[in-house]
C-alpha cells in the first residue's frame, strides 16, 4: 500500500521498492516538488494525469539537460521536446519537480525508475550505425526486456522485445508501446540478439538502428548482485 510522503512541496502517496530501483506516486498538482520514495535519482519517470486528458510525459536521464526541460510521449512516436514548464527542474534523490504545463491541476500517477547494477540499466543511450550488423549495447547482465526509442524526429515506435513470449534470437517478436498493433513478426527476421552481457541490433530498420541515438532500458534476466551491489559471475 502507498505511504504519505512529505518530501517534497506537495505531498504524494508513495509505494517504492528502493531494491528493484522502482516507485508508483500519486499527487494533486503541478506545481512544486513530489517526494518519489526513491532513495537515489530517478533515471527515467512516466506521468499521467488521472483527471484530465492528455499524452503519458515522459522524460529520461539521456535526454540531457538532467530531465528538466526534456519530454516525450509514451504513447506516441514523435521525438524529445523541450519546454521548461513540464517538469521545473532536475530531480534529486528524494524529489523531482512538476511545472505548471503538466496537465492541469489535477492528480496525476508517476512511475519512476532507478538504474540498479547488475539488475536494470535506465538512464543510458546508444548509437546506431545504420546496417544489420548493428551496434552492441553492453549492461553486464541478460536482458529479459529491453525497450528502446530514438531520440529525435517523429514517426519512431517504442519498440519491446523480451525472452518471454518466443524466448530465443534471430525471431524474436516485437510489441509497440505507443500503438494497439500485435505482436509482430520482425521483417526481416532477428532485429535484436538478446545476450549473456547486453543486445545486439541486427537490423537496418529505422525504428532501433538508424545512425542516430537511442534511449532505452532493459531489466536482467537473472540478476545477480553481491551485496555491496557488485554483480557477481560464474566460475
Amino acid at each position: 500500500a502507498g505511504v504519505s510522503n512529505t518530501d517534497g512541496s506537495i505531498t504524494s502517496t508513495v509505494s517504492a521498492n528502493t531494491t528493484s530501483g522502482f516507485s508508483i506516486v500519486t499527487w494533486t498538482g503541478n506545481s512544486g516538488s513530489v517526494g518519489h520514495g526513491l532513495g537515489k535519482k530517478p533515471a527515467m519517470i512516466i506521468t499521467k494525469s488521472l483527471g484530465a486528458s492528455g499524452g503519458w510525459y515522459t522524460t529520461h536521464k539521456s535526454l540531457g539537460a538532467e530531465m528538466q526541460d526534456n519530454y516525450i510521449f509514451l504513447n506516441t512516436g514523435d521525438g524529445n521536446s523541450t519546454n521548461n514548464d513540464i517538469w521545473g527542474g532536475e530531480p534529486t534523490t528524494s524529489t523531482f519537480s512538476v511545472g505548471s504545463g503538466l496537465i492541469g491541476n489535477t492528480t496525476h500517477v508517476a512511475y519512476c525508475f532507478a538504474d540498479i547494477q547488475g539488475f536494470s540499466q535506465i538512464g543510458r543511450q546508444y548509437i546506431g550505425n545504420g546496417n544489420a550488423d548493428g551496434a552492441f549495447v553492453y549492461t553486464g547482465f541478460k536482458p529479459a526486456f529491453v525497450m528502446m526509442k530514438k531520440v529525435s524526429g517523429a514517426g519512431y515506435d517504442w519498440v519491446i522485445f523480451d525472452n518471454k513470449r518466443l524466448g530465443y534470437n534471430d525471431a524474436n517478436k516485437k510489441l509497440v508501446a505507443n500503438d494497439t498493433d500485435v505482436e509482430a513478426n520482425t521483417s526481416p527476421a532477428g532485429q535484436i540478439d538478446l545476450l549473456s552481457n547486453g543486445f545486439k541490433i541486427r537490423t537496418t530498420d529505422g525504428h532501433i538502428a538508424d545512425a542516430s541515438p537511442y534511449f532505452y532500458i532493459a531489466f536482467a534476466s537473472e540478476p545477480l548482485v553481491s551485496s555491496n551491489g557488485v554483480p557477481t559471475c560464474a566460475r
